[in-house]
């Protein structure tokens, strides 16, 4: 009995420093989560425990190291760059998409990633994404509509592509997103004018032209609503106004209306 009591106190003295760094070791891994790193374990002592407990001190270090070249090769870049769980919900974002998006890059994290596109191109974006993760390597691209913080909308080129974390085995996806709203005005912009000189050329009707040279301003600035207004021949009067998106007792009330001497 004198034997067995020794024995245990001794295994117990010698064992308690490892013990003790696994009890620190659960609870630092239960607060951390995917951007922060555990903190180092306590060294007691500089026997084999003390040594393996140091050796796992230094790839705590070199992974807080890793995380943070991480964090910043993810927040100097000029693209916006997301991760989201297989229901939707972003994990992780760079500070571009916060300055895309116009608001905190963390305020992303937790929110759904329809409720940063436009209205319009929401089921397309889920039928996307439901294709994307059905299949076990996929890469989709393509043209969306996002929504600002403020409700302004943006034109974005956005390339995903699907992956599974190891840990968990759940799949997700990753995306770039780049702002292309200067791209697609210049496209749309262009269309327009070609259309414009189509009709020009085919010797169309004056009123079918204004009435295309109307919408096709609407159709390039949504929020607006456009007019063009025709003068008479003495300069002093309006002879017509065309604008089919306002109410039709506008366009009758400018018919001999009196503009004064200048225009």
């Amino acid at each position: 009995l004198l034997t067995w009591l020794l024995t245990h106190w001794l295994l117990g003295r010698h064992m308690a420093p490892a013990l003790a760094a696994i009890d620190q070791l659960t609870q630092r891994m239960a607060q951390v989560d995917t951007d922060t790193v555990a903190e180092p374990l306590e060294v007691h002592r500089t026997d084999e425990i003390g040594r393996l407990i140091t050796a796992f001190n230094h790839q705590i270090e070199a992974e807080a190291q890793r995380k943070a070249m991480l964090r910043e090769v993810l927040n100097t870049s000029n693209v916006g760059i997301f991760a989201a769980d297989g229901d939707g919900n972003i994990r992780l974002a760079n500070d571009t998409m916060g300055r895309l998006f116009g608001r905190p890059a963390q305020s992303l994290v937790g929110m759904s990633y329809y409720d940063i596109v436009a209205a319009s191109d929401r089921p397309a974006a889920q039928r996307n994404q439901i294709s994307l993760l059905a299949q076990e390597s996929l890469a989709l691209q393509t043209t969306r509509r996002f929504v600002r913080g403020d409700g302004t909308e943006f034109w974005g080129q956005v390339a995903v592509r699907q992956f599974q974390p190891a840990l968990d085995r759940v799949r997700g996806i990753v995306g770039v997103v780049t702002d292309i709203s200067a791209e697609i005005e210049i496209h749309d912009y262009e269309l327009f004018r070609r259309r414009t000189l189509e009709l020009l050329a085919r010797n169309t009707a004056l009123p079918e032209i204004l009435e295309a040279i109307v919408r096709g301003v609407e159709g390039l600035r949504p929020q607006a609503l456009c007019s063009i207004l025709i003068v008479q021949g003495d300069g002093k009067h309006l002879a017509q106004g065309v604008a089919p998106s306002l109410p039709a007792d506008y366009n009758a009330a400018i018919e001999g209306l009196e503009i004064g001497p200048y225009v």
